[in-house]
């Protein structure tokens, strides 16, 4: 467990707990805990964890992607669907890793699709 302690937003002092068999918490050091959950000694995985936590709360804030849609992008399925016109093709290795994942050819280019994109709907551009 993580408590964050904070007079103002200069200071923070981070304590690190674990629960023992008989349910009492115990104050351990950055080290150990993180050695515990299975990082290294020098790992900023909590610190970096700890940026976006809001202090007195457990959690950090909520993913603020996927927001307003730009005004420019008006035709989503059709961008779709010209993606899917080059044939992406599956993953040869690990799809139970990734089965949602398709791959494009690497001789594709960004810039290829969007002229290809540009001359094949004249009207959107």
């Amino acid at each position: 467990m993580l408590r964050i302690d904070a007079a103002s937003n200069r200071c923070k002092s981070v304590t690190y707990s674990l629960t023992g068999e008989d349910r009492t918490q115990k104050n351990v050091r950055k080290v150990f805990f993180l050695l515990t959950l299975g990082y290294g000694p020098a790992s900023s995985v909590v610190a970096e964890l700890l940026h976006d936590v809001p202090i007195g709360s457990p959690v950090p804030n909520g993913e603020q992607r996927g927001g307003k849609r730009p005004s420019h992008v008006s035709d989503r399925d059709g961008i779709i669907a010209h993606i899917n016109s080059f044939n992406p093709s599956l993953p040869h290795y690990c799809r139970a890793l990734a089965p949602n994942r398709r791959y494009l050819p690497s001789e594709l280019s960004v810039r290829f699709m969007l002229n290809d994109y540009d001359a094949t709907h004249p009207a959107v551009s």
